[in-house]
């Protein structure tokens, strides 16, 4: 490598590390901001061709149907969301608040049989062995109860925690949804700004990325689709084996959640366990624990390889992109490292990228 090429090299790598230092920064400073008014364009971005088909069709003005279209889009997603959550509320509160009380009056009543039964035995033995085991059982059983107790009001207080955020996340999804409205009506126009406005050379850019895009987010949507689907038969399998009654709509909210990397089954089917051992279920305990066992496996075998079929990346591609961008990002960066990573991978195919793509023989040893 010459001289030339060597400085070159340095300055394309000084080049795109500034680019990436620079989208760092946005999404992990600029975005929180601008946040609600990108959810309101990808709205109308999502919405442009039921509201330009129904113009046509209709013979009537794009600001009204692009304003029914909108309302009749969150009044549907609105109720499908408030039946999930009140179902979840309910759920959670059942599951969480009665911890300390089942433990009380199911657990602590056994584990001190257990104690006055060695109580009993204890003047067969030797006395420091037996004054030893009598300090541990009962620190055991006071760590216990102090544990399940401040479990129980730690779940409490990040649900109070959440429910203070509440004012914010409505004032943001206020300001998505008047936007996605504003953006819905005039999304020609929006569009056409930006054509006369950016460069030339962007614009290519931009129309190759938002073609890319808009296929690529629609596989997306499709693989998660079908894994929240395994996911929901995996634990209507489960729940049915071990004999829980509703097992049908309860799977439906766990394989939810499983979307959501911050939460996922164990949010459910680990306390459930417990709350299961403490009510004695002893079976029905083991058996929440090797489903989200199951779940979990599965879930990480299959996730990469299905979502990586779909935008055209290697499995281990897919898994460091989410695993790196869970780690940096948090749960935006667990969709969408991958698929920035796939929109990369494109751009430098078709050749956008100052780097050119190389056929290359891939050796068979």
């Amino acid at each position: 490598m010459g001289i030339e090429e060597k400085r070159k090299f340095i300055i394309n790598v000084l080049y795109y590390t500034i680019i990436a230092v620079a989208v760092y920064l946005a999404v992990r400073y600029a975005y929180p901001l601008l946040a609600p008014f990108l959810i309101g364009l990808f709205i109308a971005f999502a919405l442009r061709k039921p509201i330009g088909f129904l113009t046509r069709k209709l013979h009537l003005r794009r600001g009204g149907v692009a304003i029914l279209v909108t309302a009749l889009m969150y009044a549907t997603v609105g109720t499908l969301v408030g039946v999930i959550l009140v179902r979840l509320v309910v759920f959670a509160k059942d599951l969480f608040w009665d911890l300390p009380g089942l433990y009380r009056t199911e657990l602590e009543p056994h584990l001190r049989g257990l104690t006055t039964w060695f109580e009993n035995l204890a003047p067969k033995m030797a006395p420091e062995l037996s004054v030893a085991i009598t300090d541990i059982l009962t620190q055991l059983i006071d760590a216990l109860g102090n544990l399940i107790s401040s479990f129980s009001v730690r779940v409490v207080r990040v649900a109070t925690d959440y429910l203070t955020a509440i004012p914010g996340t409505v004032m943001r999804i206020v300001l998505a949804i008047i936007a996605s409205f504003f953006f819905a009506v005039d999304y020609p126009r929006f569009v056409v700004f930006l054509h006369n406005t950016l460069p030339k050379k962007a614009t290519s850019v931009l129309l190759e990325v938002k073609h890319y895009l808009s296929g690529t987010l629609f596989k997306i949507v499709r693989s998660y689709f079908f894994i929240l689907c395994i996911t929901y038969a995996e634990v209507a399998v489960g729940l049915c084996i071990i004999g829980i009654k509703g097992f049908a709509w309860i799977s439906i909210l766990i394989a939810i959640l499983d979307i959501f990397p911050v939460l996922g089954t164990g949010t459910v089917l680990i306390p459930w366990a417990l709350v299961s051992f403490l009510q004695g279920r002893v079976g029905q305990g083991l058996g929440m624990l090797a489903l989200y066992a199951v779940i979990f496996v599965v879930r990480q075998a299959i996730e990469p390889r299905i979502v990586g079929h779909q935008v055209g990346l290697h499995p281990l591609v897919i898994l460091v992109s989410m695993f790196v961008g869970v780690q940096v990002f948090g749960a935006l960066g667990l969709f969408g490292l991958p698929v920035l990573v796939a929109l990369l991978r494109h751009l430098y195919q078709i050749g956008k990228l100052p780097w050119k793509p190389k056929q290359e023989k891939i050796p068979e040893n």
